[in-house]
């Protein structure tokens, strides 16, 4: 075994005129900025420690104060608050495991990820974080928060941006956090909109959010459950299908779909409705094939042959 250690200008200059342990076929791999340097013939396996260890290859920054790199597998394990960039991609956690021919990495021990895009970004958080940073896609688990921002209008700074916030066990993104799954107890909150169910799909390009496994709904004070739930971002509009139930104060309404637009103001129900009215103990009875519920006023407008039992008052 031969084994070697090297002070930080002779480690340089192993790096620039005898590039061939670290240089295998194909693109490169180049580490600078180590104080300590260990490398083992036998294994192939560098040890590299200082203030920040770089290592790069193509596009890909790999920077901790620990960095431990094999030759022969082409991985590199980094430890001591670890940052990895590439292209429009930042991995942060306190230990990172590269794998370079795969463009891989996976973050553990409290992880983030971050996609930059021209009109945003999306941030994770979990525990644990695998990320293929050639395909722009990462898997999320444990504890998972995903943060995105968009720009909805050229505004002064603190204005014209929305912020959807969501919460799960499990999450993968794709296309750099334009497309995502949420499963486990998931949460979305976007604005005065809250989402939650046991599965969740988002599609930024097409502005939409569908909610299965028990979903259930929140627009301002309004609540709404249903077989499916599907929002439309840009719209402000809930789409409710299979057994929908939308309470408001003291008024519950069922009926086979329903829709709420925060934007109007209003949320509908159609395919025969039975609208609840309880007040004191007593309940009032509205049937009709339509109603509309508005967000902001106490009306309730019924459409196609109403019929009503209401108990008088004092």
């Amino acid at each position: 075994m031969v084994r070697l250690r090297f002070l930080p200008f002779i480690f340089f200059a192993v790096l620039l005129v005898l590039p061939s342990p670290l240089h295998a076929q194909g693109e490169p791999v180049e580490i600078t900025g180590a104080s300590r340097a260990e490398y083992d013939d036998r294994t192939g396996v560098w040890v590299l420690q200082g203030e920040e260890v770089l290592l790069r290859k193509g596009d890909l920054e790999l920077r901790a104060p620990f960095v431990r790199y094999s030759q022969k597998e082409r991985v590199a394990f980094a430890s001591g608050g670890v940052v990895a960039r590439s292209r429009d991609q930042e991995v942060r956690a306190p230990e990172v495991q590269v794998f370079l021919e795969e463009e891989r990495a996976v973050a553990h021990g409290g992880a983030m990820v971050r996609y930059s895009r021209e009109d945003g970004e999306t941030t994770l958080t979990a525990d644990w974080i695998t990320a293929w940073w050639g395909e722009g896609r990462a898997v999320a688990e444990g504890n998972v928060v995903v943060t995105s921002t968009e720009a909805t209008a050229p505004a002064t700074p603190g204005e014209g941006v929305t912020v959807t916030t969501l919460h799960a066990q499990r999450v993968q993104v794709w296309d750099r956090g334009r497309r995502a799954v949420a499963e486990g107890s998931v949460t979305v909150h976007r604005g005065d909109t809250v989402l939650t169910g046991e599965r969740l799909e988002v599609d930024q390009r097409k502005e939409t959010i569908v909610v299965s496994g028990s979903p259930w709904v929140r627009v301002k004070d309004t609540e709404g459950r249903a077989g499916l739930i599907e929002a439309r971002t840009r719209e402000e509009v809930v789409f409710l299908r299979g057994g929908v139930r939308i309470t408001r104060g003291s008024l519950e309404a069922t009926a086979p779909e329903g829709e709420i637009r925060r934007k109007e103001g209003w949320a509908r129900l159609s395919g025969g409705v039975t609208l609840i009215r309880t007040v004191e103990g007593k309940r009032d009875l509205l049937t009709a094939e339509s109603m509309t519920v508005y967000l902001d006023e106490e009306r309730v407008l019924a459409e196609g042959s109403p019929r009503a039992v209401v108990y008088l008052r004092p």
